[in-house]
């Protein structure tokens, strides 16, 4: 039998191979070593550190279907994790969450959009820019600046590719606070 996907330090099951009903034992809870975040997210995250809003996802709580996989990741834009977050909630398309470096006229990078991840839509293969500040304004007080985010995946067992995401939570921090929110907590089918 084949061998299975491996994303960082984890290899995900062959095709056609039987995932146990109980996974908990699989591995020891922490976020995959050395993974590649999903292709619209290339350039745009690290692999995170246990501090700031990365600290809330780091055990792998977030992850709704209790999969042994899941990477946490530092959004850093232009080499900065200061960020201006724009979030919106739309009833067409769902949740976007679109962010840039704080205080600036770059344009704003979307990190992740509700309908990228409905049956049949075909996700984007590279980072996705918007231009224009009408986004803050349509954010309403959803549009925040001087941010730290941290995106956390949950990864289902057959997993082929970095894009096939079973979870996703993203976590915000002002910068200076302690405080930490989940402004996205999604389960992606």
């Amino acid at each position: 039998m084949p061998d299975g996907f491996r994303l960082g330090d984890f290899t995900f099951l062959a095709p056609g191979e039987l995932a146990p009903i109980d996974r908990s034992g699989m591995r020891p809870r922490h976020p995959l070593l050395g993974a590649a975040p999903p292709d619209w997210l290339a350039g745009l995250v690290r692999e995170a550190a246990y501090e700031g809003p990365a600290r809330v996802l780091w055990n792998g709580d977030f992850c709704g279907h209790g999969e042994p996989a899941y990477s946490v990741f530092d959004v850093r834009i232009e080499n900065q994790l200061l960020l201006d977050v724009c979030h919106i909630q739309d009833v067409q398309i769902g949740t976007i969450l679109m962010a840039r470096p704080a205080s600036s006229e770059s344009p704003w990078r979307v990190l992740h959009q509700g309908d990228w991840f409905r049956l049949g839509t075909k996700r984007p293969t590279s980072p996705v820019s918007k231009r224009g500040n009408d986004f803050t304004a349509q954010a309403g007080p959803g549009g925040r600046t001087g941010m730290r985010l941290a995106i956390g995946f949950e990864y289902p067992i057959e997993c082929t590719s970095p894009n096939d995401i079973s979870w996703v939570t993203v976590a915000l921090m002002e910068d200076g606070a302690s405080e930490v929110s989940c402004i996205v907590d999604e389960e992606l089918i």
